[in-house]
């Protein structure tokens, strides 16, 4: 039984390593959303400005200025895209890590 005993030991260290590499990419996940919604706000702000800027004062005509909103619409919506992947991309590490967590339990108890 020494053997299955080292097996276990073999298994265990290996989901050891997965759970740090899993914990430093719910790190580095959670540092790109956090710029992600530094970059959404930034878009927001934009946004207003564009809304509280009468047209005939930018020196813009309409149609120039329709374009140039939808145009930074449109970036950040593509921006909300890429915030709720990641978001789903951190719930998936979340869950990763409570699988690891069970399994490390299992072959320890086992072992």
């Amino acid at each position: 039984s020494s053997g299955i005993n080292a097996e276990y030991g073999a298994a265990a260290e290996l989901i050891g390593a997965i759970s740090v590499e899993n914990e430093t990419n719910k790190n580095a996940i959670a540092e790109l959303n956090g710029q992600i919604e530094d970059i959404l706000d930034r878009y927001k702000i934009l946004q207003d400005q564009m809304d509280s800027t009468p047209t005939q004062s930018s020196g813009m005509d309409s149609e120039s200025m329709q374009a140039l909103k939808d145009t930074i619409n449109a970036l950040k919506e593509e921006q909300e895209v890429h915030h709720s992947e990641i978001n789903k991309l951190s719930d998936d590490a979340t869950q990763k890590d409570l699988h690891l967590k069970t399994l490390y339990s299992a072959l320890i108890t086992t072992a």
